[in-house]
């Protein structure tokens, strides 16, 4: 798994009360019982840890662990609008 991964999966586990060992790249955050206040905190939390921008709007693509990766990812490369 990549930093990213890695960093995604620590905070939802850490938020939750989960192992990470026990999150797959699709395990959904339906799945592990997150909800639009939880999902809104750790938008938060990973834009601290990852230094990436994400918009509120971008909450609906976060649907499983990937889908965070992938749009953490994604901002990383792009860089942050004036």
């Amino acid at each position: 798994m990549n930093d990213t991964y890695t960093k995604v999966a620590n905070e939802i586990a850490a938020m939750m009360g989960i192992e990470a060992s026990s999150l797959t790249p699709d395990t959904t955050l339906r799945e592990i019982g997150m909800d639009s206040l939880e999902g809104l905190q750790l938008l938060i939390e990973l834009e601290r840890v990852t230094n990436a921008t994400v918009e509120e709007a971008d909450m609906k693509r976060f649907t499983t662990i990937q889908s965070i990766v992938d749009l953490l990812n994604e901002r990383l490369q792009k860089p942050a609008a004036a």
